[in-house]
């Protein structure tokens, strides 16, 4: 599953990349992470928590900086598993600053992500729509973390993350959940596909 996601920040680029590459500062962004531990400067392990309509897993993640350009480009390898439903996650993320002026810096994310198990046989269209609520939430916290002054929650409302994750939940997990009852998970299914965001211009009333 690919998904890219471009913001602008009205913050230096220095002042963005320091706070991007530091585990402290951004690990409070990022939902669902409970704990980050530091093992070297391009190791770190972290346990995140994901809750995707009725499954819910808790990963334990190995991340790994394979590649930094100070101050405008870090690439990283990210593996990890939930032992409690058999599903596992593996990918490649990419970040991009540019700086657009002295008070404002494009952001922009890539990731390719390679999903097994239970978490795989949600099918696209949920995993979409958690992949775009995840993200809106996470610009939300880094805009205010960071301190952006008039921070607020447009990237939620943007993509209507309430309204979506609802419908899906409703149209598709219970299908989901009664092919489980019925068959047991899936530990040998794998998904993958491609996620776009949302245009600037769309909104979700």
């Amino acid at each position: 599953m690919h998904f890219e996601k471009e913001f602008v920040l009205k913050k230096p680029l220095q002042e963005v990349w320091t706070f991007v590459v530091t585990p402290e500062t951004i690990a409070p962004c990022i939902p669902g992470v409970e704990s980050v531990e530091t093992i070297d400067a391009t190791h770190y392990r972290a346990k995140v928590k994901v809750a995707v309509s009725f499954v819910t897993a808790t990963f334990m993640l190995n991340v790994e900086i394979i590649e930094r350009r100070d101050p405008m480009f870090l690439k990283s390898r990210i593996k990890g598993k939930d032992s409690g439903i058999g599903s596992s996650i593996s990918a490649e993320t990419t970040l991009e600053l540019m700086s657009l002026s002295e008070l404002e810096t494009r952001v922009k994310y890539g990731a390719n992500f390679v999903f097994t198990g239970q978490v795989a046989s949600l099918g696209r269209s949920i995993m979409q729509a958690k992949t775009e609520e995840q993200t809106a939430l996470f610009v939300n916290n880094l805009r205010r973390n960071i301190g952006e002054e008039g921070a607020h929650d447009d990237e939620v409302k943007k993509v209507g993350v309430g309204r979506m994750a609802r419908m899906l939940a409703h149209d598709v997990g219970t299908a989901v959940k009664d092919r489980f009852a019925g068959a047991g998970s899936a530990p040998g299914k794998t998904f993958a596909g491609t996620v776009s965001a949302p245009s600037k211009n769309e909104e979700t009333p």
